[in-house]
């Protein structure tokens, strides 16, 4: 009995040791940070962001920041359709204009957008303002808005003062109609309407569209309206309006008048008596030939 007792307590400190030993190799694998539970860690270190995300993420926001500068240094300005006009009677000579307004604002960047006839640069037939932003993936958001007694500003892109009697409360936001732009090149941004959201009743439409290319030259514009059945019923039908950009004394000369035609001179005097041709038919009014038709205001 007492040699049994000996070789217990003679074996005690070895298992004692050996259990030690044990203990002190898991606690240590049990504090080391790779192997602790992520919720008892200390929760600023969750909360840091890794410093290659945060430098792209601020990366991404200034060349975003510098495409919307682009665009509107593209956007802004004095444009007009002669050239196009003189190529094509089919369009219009149509002057625009698109000059910043309220440049306190530093929250957003605002145009007022004036169209007219060259014949009636007086009563310009489309005024809106635009509010242009970037988004977060980098394409620039033009919104559309009305704005109440616009007769009353016709012409106030060569006085911007006027604008400070209007406010942002005093818009009307055309829902639908915002015109999204992909930047496709340096200085080169193109985009337009998203599906059938911008609605119209002009003309018995019930939605319009409205595509738009920009680029160092000036900008192409393309507005349709189109009925329940996918029917275009207003705008251009061949191709969008090409709008040069011009000088200011440009955008408001006059137009220039078709030439008449000149008469042919025969070579050779006739031997007989020519029959007189009949008279032509008269040339019906086409829809489109209402510049009103052809840039309307959506209702």
């Amino acid at each position: 009995m007492s040699q049994l007792r000996r070789s217990r307590i003679s074996g005690f400190p070895l298992v004692f040791f050996v259990t030690s030993i044990f203990a002190f190799i898991t606690l240590t694998f049990a504090q080391s940070p790779s192997n602790q539970d992520p919720s008892s860690q200390d929760p600023s270190s969750q909360d840091k962001t890794d410093p290659q995300t945060q430098v792209s993420t601020e990366n991404s926001a200034a060349v975003h920041e510098s495409w919307l500068k682009e665009a509107l240094e593209l956007m802004t300005g004095s444009f007009s359709s002669k050239a196009q006009n003189t190529e094509d009677r089919d369009f219009f000579d149509i002057r625009l204009q698109m000059i910043r307004i309220w440049k306190h604002d530093e929250s957003a960047s605002w145009l007022y957008v004036e169209q007219a006839v060259a014949e009636a640069l007086g009563k310009p037939y489309r005024q809106r303002i635009y509010r242009i932003s970037a988004n977060p993936d980098g394409t620039i958001r033009s919104e559309v808005y009305v704005f109440p007694e616009a007769a009353k500003y016709a012409g106030a892109w060569k006085q911007l003062e006027l604008f400070d009697a209007l406010t942002v409360k005093d818009l009307t936001h055309r829902d639908g109609c915002d015109v999204i732009m992909t930047r496709k090149s340096e200085k080169v941004f193109e985009g337009g309407t998203i599906g059938k959201t911008c609605a119209s009743e002009r003309g018995g439409s019930t939605y319009a569209t409205a595509q738009v290319l920009m680029d160092q030259n000036g900008l192409v514009t393309w507005d349709r309206g189109f009925n329940a059945a996918d029917e275009q019923v207003w705008g251009a039908t061949k191709s969008g309006y090409r709008f040069l950009r011009v000088t200011t004394e440009e955008s408001t000369s006059p137009p220039v008048p078709p030439s008449p035609p000149t008469p042919s001179t025969p070579t050779t005097p006739p031997t007989q008596a020519t029959p007189a041709s009949p008279p032509l038919a008269p040339i019906q009014p086409s829809p489109l030939s209402d510049p009103a038709l052809i840039h309307p205001a959506p209702k």
